[in-house]
């Protein structure tokens, strides 16, 4: 089903978005909106604006496996604390 209802351009260059266009594409007060125009100017498009995670999710593939936080975070001390160990040793050879 085509939603379509006319409306104006303000002074200001503004226009509103009809309740009815605005719940059918699932806009609430205050979401930001893409507005997007045909080069030769035939259509204009309106769509809710996706959030940068949101349109980048999944464009980088990897042949590793899926990311392990818990893993991830213990790496890290084991790392800390092995470069603690060889500051110490150096500061005892000084």
């Amino acid at each position: 089903m085509v939603v379509r209802i006319r409306t104006r351009v303000t002074e200001d260059g503004e226009i509103t978005v009809p309740a009815a266009i605005a719940a059918a594409l699932g806009l609430e007060i205050g979401d930001p909106v893409d507005l997007e125009a045909a080069a030769d100017g035939a259509a204009a498009t309106i769509r809710p604006a996706q959030s940068v995670v949101d349109a980048t999710f999944g464009a980088l593939k990897t042949n590793r496996p899926p990311f392990d936080p818990v893993e991830e975070k213990r790496r890290i001390r084991e790392g800390m604390a092995e470069q603690a160990i060889q500051r110490d040793l150096r500061s005892q050879q000084s």
